[in-house]
Parts: C-alpha cells; sequence; structure tokens
C-alpha cells in the first residue's frame, strides 16, 4: 500500500528504492531455497525497512542522499523492469549541496551459495564500524553469481550510471576491484572498457570458462538463436566476447594491481 503511495518511475512503477524490498522477498518465495531457519525473519526485515525507505522517500524525495551508513539502493533495470539493488556507502565528509566531483569505488563481491536479492537489501541491517575511505562506494548485485557476463556485467554498468544519475562523480577518479569471482569480473570488465576506469584493482581473482555448449545440451531443444550454428561456432563467438586474449592488449595504460595470496593456488 505504501509503494502505490509513492511517485511513479519512467515506467510506471514505484521508485527502485523502495520496491527493492518486496520485490526480494516476492522473488524469494517463488526461489523457495533460502535457509529455512532464517527465511521468515529475513522476509520480515526486508519489508520492515521497506516501509521505512517508502515513508522517507515519500516525506523527502532525496531522502536516500542523506543516508549515513551502508544501505541498499535500487534501480530499474531496462532488461525485465525489475527492481535491481545495489549496496551504497557514503564518505564521512559527504554533503549532497557541495559541487564536489566524487570519487567512486565500485566493488564486485564474490561468489555465495545465498546470493539472493534479499540478502543483499537487508545486508545492511544494523552495520556499524564500515570504512569510508573518502569516496562513494558501490557494490553491485550483479544479478548473483553470474560472474560479471551477460546479465551480471550489465548490472554493474547500470550501477555505474545510476550513481552519476544520483551524485556528483569524478569520471576520472572511478576505481574498479572485487574479490575472488568479483575480482575475475573485474578483469574482466576493466579489460571489456578501460576508458571507463581509473584503475583496476581485482583481489584473488577467479575466472570462469564461459562456454555455454553443456547448458545448451541441457536443454529439450537447445536455445533457437544457437540452433543454426554449429557447437564449435557458437563456443568460438562466446571465447571472442569473455575470454579473448585481443582483451588483454586493453590493459595497456591500464593502471591494473593484482592482489594475489601465496596460498590461493591461481
Amino acid at each position: 500500500a505504501q509503494l502505490a503511495e509513492l511517485p511513479k518511475d519512467e515506467f510506471g512503477l514505484p521508485p527502485a528504492d523502495a520496491a527493492i524490498y518486496a520485490e526480494s522477498v516476492e522473488l524469494q518465495l517463488q526461489l523457495d531455497d533460502w535457509p529455512p531457519i532464517n527465511l521468515e525473519k529475513s522476509c520480515f526485515t526486508s519489508l520492515k525497512w521497506g516501509r521505512a525507505v517508502a515513508a522517507g522517500i515519500k516525506a523527502d524525495p532525496d531522502f536516500m542522499r542523506t543516508v549515513r551508513h551502508l544501505a541498499p539502493v535500487g534501480y530499474r533495470s531496462k532488461v525485465d523492469r525489475s527492481a535491481q539493488p545495489y549496496m551504497l556507502l557514503l564518505p564521512d565528509d559527504f554533503d549532497p549541496n557541495s559541487p564536489k566531483p566524487w570519487r567512486l569505488v565500485v566493488t564486485l563481491h564474490g561468489g555465495y551459495r545465498w546470493s539472493r536479492p534479499l540478502g543483499t537489501v537487508i545486508g545492511a541491517v544494523n552495520r556499524t564500524g564500515d570504512v569510508h575511505p573518502g569516496a562513494i562506494t558501490v557494490m553491485p548485485f550483479g544479478r548473483a553469481n553470474t560472474w560479471y557476463a551477460w546479465e551480471g556485467e550489465t548490472d554493474v554498468w547500470d550501477v555505474i550510471a545510476d550513481v552519476k544519475r544520483r551524485f556528483r562523480i569524478d569520471d576520472n577518479q572511478v576505481v574498479l576491484t572485487g574479490f575472488s569471482m568479483g575480482g575475475g569480473g573485474s578483469v574482466l570488465l576493466g579489460l571489456t572498457r578501460p576508458g571507463a576506469f581509473a584503475a583496476v584493482a581485482p583481489l584473488s581473482q577467479a575466472f570462469y570458462n564461459f562456454d555455454p555448449i553443456p547448458a545448451a545440451r541441457d536443454l529439450p531443444a537447445g536455445p533457437a538463436r544457437w540452433a543454426p550454428l554449429p557447437e564449435d561456432e557458437i563456443a568460438r563467438r562466446v571465447a571472442r566476447v569473455y575470454a579473448s586474449p585481443a582483451l588483454a592488449e586493453n590493459g595497456r595504460g591500464l593502471p591494473l594491481m593484482l592482489g594475489v595470496g601465496g596460498a590461493d593456488g591461481l
């Protein structure tokens, strides 16, 4: 009911900042794969926060620009019009009225079994002691464990665009980092669009073989869009996008620091 009282976005839907809570609960109940012991509590927590955010937005449309702790925010995806969450942390000295452009740190999370929108939106509840590095920091959801390919890649670029819509960002001071799966994703996206980042700093990066063939074989008739192509051509085209050695050439001139531990086995 509170969502219905809020101004609609460009799609005629409630603002994503408030809608992420209810939509994450709805999706989780459909998936039915959350640890049962925490499901009810997690859903009620999400809806409670959603009501508070909706009330804040109703009183002040710029409500989310005043939050001073790690907070989930959202944007409306043009892919499927879903409200996609991401985490936002503002620096201690942030002033929404200042003309100062801010540095932006984009952090990509690692793979996690229970990586779901519900976990993202309730992950900031009662958080304290988060590090404020003197920059605006965001952590895209990346559509869960997608290795930041396909819709996961789209999510990262959409989050960056949404942050730039909300705040004054210095385009020359956008840094990309991540851990494990997020480390591999930061290498992938950094080499895909090196001009978008001042530096890339992956930590314990992990990479995935983007081969769609096994998944295609599991489908009854195979994806229609691949049907006219032989399997080796499918693999070649996918590798051209996400696993091409030619991407390494894009690293020339891009500050790239790899953080790898001696026991990582990479």
